[in-house]
């Protein structure tokens, strides 16, 4: 049950992610201690962000059909239990996380927590665009990544985040139609749900601006000319799968979409490590 507080599956895609930003920012040879290092404290920060928020949200998930089964509403952990196990977790991925790379990799790792607990939850029944301030703190593993192998912030790192940032739309808002009545039942208030034309809109829209975004890496110097053509094929199969999901509007293709994002993003930060510059 604890395990599961953690979503092991998202932690793993954040560690790939985060990962590979450590590895673009330092060239040469890898500093396999640093990295080991940085996925500890991301895996304690991530683990520790999620178990907090299955506290705060316990009677939501009872709500809902999706998430009625989590440990809370099944009744598998008290809700002591799950905050205890969250708050020490977090705890000790910001002090991991400053002690081993710094204030900057620090800070970073409170911003997530923060705004991530502190605003982007609190506001998922009170406005359909939530997911723009939850979009910014999902963002943060390539800054993390980046602040530990260099100590500081640059503009190739705020292109990874942009990157991060907007992949985030195209993905839950694939699952937010999904679940629109789940939601909708809970009291959770998702743009699928109260303005589907826009949720369309902003779904096609940020997978065009997330392909360009993916285009950047090379003038920005993270990648060779040659990780164009990759990652051209990659965004024209993912724009493909979703232009498919908005236009047909059927369950299975969104479900597609879900995992064609997924998909979509490890192959992308894949691709920018074996073409790096």
């Amino acid at each position: 049950a604890y395990l599961e507080l953690t979503k092991p599956r998202i932690t793993a895609l954040l560690l790939l992610v985060a990962a590979a930003s450590f590895l673009l920012a330092r060239p040469g040879t890898p500093d396999w201690g640093g990295l080991l290092a940085l996925a500890g404290c991301l895996w304690l920060l991530a683990a520790g962000l999620f178990a907090i928020n299955h506290f705060q949200e316990r009677e939501l998930d009872a709500r809902m059909l999706r998430t009625r089964s989590r440990p809370l509403p099944a009744g598998r952990l008290r809700p002591a239990e799950a905050l205890g196990f969250g708050v020490g977790l977090s705890l000790l991925a910001l002090a991991c996380t400053t002690l081993r790379f710094g204030w900057v990799a620090g800070g970073v790792a409170l911003f997530t927590l923060a705004s991530y607990l502190l605003v982007y939850t609190p506001l998922k029944p009170r406005t359909p665009y939530h997911a723009f301030l939850g979009a910014a703190s999902g963002a943060t593993p390539p800054l993390l990544g980046w602040a530990a192998a260099t100590g500081s912030l640059s503009p190739a790192a705020m292109l990874l985040g942009a990157v991060l940032f907007l992949w985030q739309f195209p993905h839950f808002l694939a699952i937010g139609t999904l679940y629109a009545g789940d939601y909708r039942a809970a009291g959770v208030r998702v743009l699928p749900a109260e303005r589907p034309a826009r949720s369309r809109g902003v779904l096609v829209g940020s997978q065009v601006l997330l392909v360009l975004a993916s285009f950047a890496t090379v003038p920005a110097g993270l990648s060779r000319p040659a990780y164009l053509g990759g990652a051209g094929l990659l965004g024209a199969l993912y724009l493909a799968v979703g232009w498919l999901a908005v236009r047909r509007g059927r369950p299975r293709d969104f479900r597609l979409l879900v995992l064609a994002s997924v998909l979509y993003l490890a192959a992308l930060f894949l691709l920018l490590l074996a073409l790096r510059a």
